[in-house]
């Protein structure tokens, strides 16, 4: 770092100096802004301390700020720039003095117009403004100051008054920031300082009622949103640092001793407007929180403590409901998962159950308020009444068992609550909220909380389903309500991976194919419900099936197993390649479960024509990603016997898979190719008379091919080429055994050391020559993609310890496999003499003439291979293969790779460094002295 800093210094210095000059001009705030970050040590910490003790960066804003009162204001981006130098710099307590004894900030302020009336500085200017005051928080130093000054005020105005989003949360974490570092100097100052926030919110509501005779929630909403949302934000950021870091209460207690309840109930009797009655009644909760977790710390807590909070909260629920604010009912229900679940394991048990069972939960029972709106969508548009419960013993046991989840109080109310969302119209958009917020209440859940859930779900796909069959729900409002149909498939996917819901769990579980399909028989479905709802039956699918699924030996025509295949042949042939690519993922899901699971499957797959369909639409598909989700079908379906046997050994998939890795453009579709050659090396077997087409397509893919994951996977088809030519040279079970049967001599015999070293001597001449050496050199010269190379790396090192365990060096290979002349060194002469006078190589004017008189480009290859310490790799023109003899692989794979592939990051990761930054923010300067641009040398390696 310090010989680093030390080759630094100077271009730093020639830059802080250049953004003072008049003609000195900014291309784009980019540069200023990426120069930050990398003072800030965002990009490295280390870097960003040594920068910032620069002499010339400490003393820089004085500097300017300076300059700038005599001369001309700069521009405001420059401006911002200063400000957030200065709150980099006011950080450490040192150089905060020393800026405030030179009356750098006032006058830095008074320049930036920063003034309590002036509402014209740009939003960035006032976001740096904020950054500075709360850099001096840092200190003791700059909190005397910013108290004495009152600049917080400022800041709290600022926030209060804009709308940009980055200031006004800028602004709510300084004020926490200001309430923590006050908190320990002085209480009575934070007393103060809360005093000031709501004393802003009852003016603002007195200016209000006194204006108007009846109160417009419009302005009502407009004047206090901000004082309100900014204390929900205060309370949020007390529960993730008081609660949990600190352990410190005495914030929340200033809170609960403001008498803030009162003041916010007097607003709601005014508020109208939804969202902004949830952040009041939000506020309220929290006080009603802090008041217990509170109590949680004291000797006194007991269980009637937690009893009288669950009633609070029913309270303000039960209010709610009775103005029919369906929304915020579900949104304070989610709220109270996330709250109680902080509290859960400080509280004495609840209520006891009656028969002795386990206590009640009131998570739990918030599911059920949570979740009611879901249920409540097949009343509304079903017609279904609840005499039809009646009627329906599995779904009457299921409504048994959430009874039995709720207490009393609960129970009653939720009674209430049922009423009120059946009789809402709008019961599709309350249902989507409902299962939204379920979603991320996800880890709050309860595993019978999110069975119960999970349980809705399906119960209300199934009415939905009979409802569409009965016409009850037309194709416009399926269609109107897309994203409720979506959101419900999403969610009951979600809920069986999250918790792992199997039949144990839920009976329901059983019939989820089933009414799935039933419901892709909808023709007035859109697209996007489509892919859900196949998503959702490659879940079910895979997770759990049906009975006569599971039983299932032979297809019969009135199985689900003809409906399965029937609709997906159907959504194969949909016009939407959206449902063609799902319809695929669930013919890979199948493919793969009749191999490991359930052969049945595969009959279905064969008598269905859906492998003939996959292989046709694996080259013919209009849409890439259609192409590629089908070859990886086939990537399944050749490991399964029957299908490889009678249908894929007699389609030339090699050959195929060969056309598409040399045409496709696509690189998603050739890399699920080259991912198939790999499968069938491995799993079947290719035609001998095809070997050489294969081993050249695959050392092209490795060579030549622009995507990484096309590289990575040919390599893993070289790695099963290097291992299957070990194993026929009797390797097995990572190592050569004692003994073993020779195939060429037709008897056994003992492997010596030396019997060892020449078959592995054969293993990499024929390696050579198939270009599998090649292929793993070329990958780790590729300094495009460090993937690639990592992987060649990896596959390397285990033949590197095969290699080394058996003591096998370059000197062993006397003989040198057949190679040829690089096309590189034919027709080359001027250029070959031009380089052979000089170790390393130099720009010359001979040299460059020679390349522009070859009228060849490719002659720049040979300039810089002269100088990479690698294998000199051979290429066939006609073949595209990359030779590198055994004795050169052996020397290769000797040196330290990963001490190379460091380098290769290191390289890679300066490419952006502030060197090149620096470089680039200097090359347009010009140097009116010299005349000359006396920064251009810097950027020859930009």
């Amino acid at each position: 770092m310090d010989s680093y800093m030390k080759a630094l210094m100077p271009k730093v210095e020639k830059l802080f100096k250049a953004l003072l000059q008049p003609e000195f001009q900014v291309k784009s705030e980019y540069y200023l802004s990426n120069l930050l970050s990398h003072l800030s040590g965002k990009e490295n910490p280390d870097l960003g301390i040594a920068l910032l003790k620069l002499p010339i960066v400490k003393t820089w804003v004085s500097r300017a700020v300076s300059h700038w009162q005599f001369s001309d204001k700069p521009s405001s981006a420059l401006l911002s720039f200063t400000l957030n130098l200065t709150a980099l710099l006011s950080k450490q307590e040192s150089d905060f003095i020393d800026l405030k004894l030179n009356n750098t900030y006032e006058r830095l302020f008074k320049l930036c117009e920063l003034s309590h009336r002036n509402n014209s500085i740009t939003p960035s200017m006032k976001l740096a403004y904020i950054k500075v005051i709360n850099s001096c928080l840092d200190h003791r130093s700059g909190i005397d100051w910013v108290l004495a000054t009152e600049c917080w005020m400022h800041c709290l105005t600022i926030s209060l008054a804009t709308d940009t989003i980055y200031i006004v949360r800028e602004g709510q974490e300084f004020i926490y920031k200001l309430l923590k570092a006050t908190i320990s100097v002085d209480e009575q100052i934070v007393h103060s300082i809360v005093d000031a926030i709501l004393s802003r919110l009852q003016k603002a509501l007195t200016k209000e009622c006194a204006t108007f005779v009846q109160v417009e929630d419009e302005l009502l909403v407009a004047n206090l949103r901000p004082i309100v949302k900014l204390l929900v934000r205060l309370q949020q950021l007390i529960i993730d640092d008081a609660l949990f870091k600190c352990g410190d209460f005495r914030i929340p207690r200033i809170f609960i001793s403001k008498n803030l309840e009162n003041a916010i109930s007097g607003i709601i009797i005014l508020a109208r407007n939804r969202d902004f009655l949830y952040e009041l009644y939000n506020i309220i909760f929290h006080i009603y929180f802090f008041e217990l977790y509170i109590k949680t710390t004291t000797e006194k807590f007991a269980q009637q403590d937690v009893t009288e909070l669950k009633q609070k909260i029913l309270n303000i629920m039960s209010s709610l409901i009775n103005q029919s604010e369906i929304p915020n009912v579900v949104r304070l229900s989610h709220l109270g998962h996330e709250r109680w679940n902080l509290l859960r394991d400080r509280l004495p048990p609840m209520e006891k159950r009656t028969n002795n069972r386990a206590p009640f939960n009131f998570q739990n029972e918030l599911v059920i308020f949570q979740t009611l709106p879901i249920f409540s969508v097949c009343f509304v548009h079903y017609k279904f009444t609840y005499s039809d419960l009646e009627n329906d013993d599995i779904r009457d046991d299921f409504f048994n068992k959430i009874v039995s989840m709720m207490s009393e109080p609960s129970l009653r109310l939720a009674y209430n609550w049922r009423n009120k969302v059946t009789s809402q119209v709008e019961a599709f958009d309350n249902g989507k909220l409902a299962i939204m917020l379920s979603l991320q209440s996800l880890p709050y859940f309860t595993k019978e909380g999110a069975i119960a859930t999970f349980q809705i779900l399906v119960y209300n796909a199934n009415d939905l389903v009979k409802a569409i069959n009965k016409n009850f729900i037309s194709g416009e409002t399926i269609n109107k309500n897309v994203g409720y149909f979506i959101a419900l498939l999403d969610a009951m996917g979600t809920f069986i991976n999250k918790f792992d819901i199997t039949w144990r769990d839920s009976v329901e579980t059983i019939c989820v194919t089933s009414c799935i399909l039933e419901l892709l028989k909808c023709n007035c479905l859109s697209p996007r419900v489509v892919v859900e709802a196949l998503k959702l039956v490659k879940l079910s699918i895979a997770r759990f099936l049906s009975p006569n699924l599971v039983l299932l030996v032979e297809i019969k025509d009135d199985t689900t197993m003809t409906a399965l295949g029937t609709m997906i042949c159907a959504k194969l042939y949909d016009i939407e390649w959206e449902v063609r690519d799902s319809a695929l993922e669930l013919v890979h899901t199948i493919a793969n479960i009749s191999n490991t699971k359930y052969p049945s499957y595969q009959g279905m797959l064969i008598n269905m024509e859906i492998v003939q369909l996959t292989l046709t639409m694996s080259c013919s598909d209009s849409e890439a990603f259609v192409r590629a989700s089908a070859i990886k079908c086939l990537q399944e379906m050749i490991q399964v016997k029957a299908i490889w046997t009678n249908i894929l050994v007699n389609e030339d998939l090699p050959n195929k898979m060969i056309y598409i890795l040399r045409n496709e453009s696509e690189g998603i579709v050739r890399t699920q190719a080259s991912a198939l050659m790999r499968y069938i090396f491995e799993y079947q077997s290719f035609p001998s008379e095809q070997m050489d087409d294969i081993y050249e397509a695959m050392c092209a893919a490795v060579t030549k091919d622009l995507h990484w994951e096309v590289k990575t996977n040919a390599l893993d088809f070289w790695a099963k080429v290097i291992l299957n030519h070990l194993q026929d040279q009797g390797f097995i079970d990572g190592k050569f055994p004692t003994v073993t049967f020779s195939k060429e001599n037709r008897k056994i015999v003992t492997l010596t050391d030396k019997e060892v070293k020449t078959r592995l001597q054969k293993v990499l001449h024929k390696l050579s020559l198939n270009g599998c050496l090649g292929a793993f050199v070329s990958a780790f010269n590729d300094d495009c993609d460090l993937e690639v190379v990592k992987k060649s790396l990896a596959k390397t090192k285990k033949v590197a310890t095969i290699l080394n365990m058996y003591n096998l060096k370059s000197d062993n290979f006397d003989e040198v496999a057949p190679t040829m002349a690089p096309i590189s060194q034919q027709g080359r002469h001027n250029l070959s003499e031009a380089t052979s006078t000089s170790s390393t190589f130099d720009f010359t004017d001979e040299i460059l003439n020679a390349i522009v008189e070859s009228d060849d480009l490719s002659l720049l290859q040979d300039v810089f291979n002269s100088k990479i310490n690698t294998p000199s790799s051979n290429i066939d023109a006609s073949t595209s293969k990359v030779i590198v003899t055994p004795k050169e692989y052996v020397d290769f794979v000797q040196q330290d790779l990963d001490q190379i592939l460091q380098q290769k990051i290191i390289w890679r990761n300066n490419m952006n460094n502030i060197d090149s930054l620096v470089n680039d923010m200097l090359k347009s300067y010009l140097d009116h002295e010299s005349g000359t641009n006396q920064f251009n040398n810097y950027m020859d390696c930009y």
